[in-house]
This record gives C-alpha cells, structure tokens and sequence, in this order.
C-alpha cells in the first residue's frame, strides 16, 4: 500500500510537472508572439513615418519649385519691363535729337534765307 501510495505520488509529480512545461511553454509562445507583433507594430511605425517624411519632403520640393518658378517669372517681367523702358528712352532720345536737327536745320535755312 505504501509503494502504491508512493507510485501515485510520483505519477502525480509527473503530471504536474508536465502541465507545468506545457504552461510554461505555452507562456513562452504567448510572449514570443507578442514580442513579435510588438516589433511588427514598431516597424509599420516606422515605415509610415519614412513615407510621411517622403511625402513632406515632395512636397516642399514642390513648394519650393513653385516659389523659383514665380521668382523667376517677376525677375523675368521686370528684365522685360526695364527692357521696355530702356528702348522707349533710347526712342525719346533719337526723337529728341531728330527734333533738334529739325529745328538746327531750319535756324540755319532762316539765316541763311536773312529771315
């Protein structure tokens, strides 16, 4: 009766010390996997925030773009502007000095015609 008892005594060790593997096992597959959804987690963070950084970055190239190109059109109309009034200066000043010669040559037609 004493082996018997003995016998059951040690079964039953047995069998707990299996359920105790199979929960530590079970717990040891419980934290493996979230660990791994943790670190899965982590980097779908940090992939989207490589592509908002991506996108933010287009975008400012864009802006930027789009700020030389307006730069460069007002620089492009006040060359064009300058351009214009140069040449109507320089118009002004042949004008002027035709008028001049006119009024240079009719002096001298009226002194020499003794008017």
């Amino acid at each position: 009766q004493q082996q018997q008892q003995q016998e059951l005594e040690e079964a039953a060790t047995r069998i707990q010390a299996g359920f105790r593997g199979l929960k530590a096992r079970q717990l040891s597959e419980d934290l493996r996997r979230e660990k791994q959804a943790a670190a899965a987690a982590e980097a779908a963070r940090q992939l989207q925030r490589q592509v908002q950084e991506q996108q933010q970055e287009e975008a400012a190239t864009r802006i930027q773009a789009g700020f030389r190109g307006l730069k460069a059109r007002q620089i492009t109309d006040e060359l064009r502007k300058e351009k214009q009034s140069a040449a109507a200066a320089e118009a002004a000043r042949q004008l002027q000095h035709q008028l001049q010669e006119q009024q240079q040559d009719e002096a001298a037609t009226r002194i020499q015609a003794g008017v």
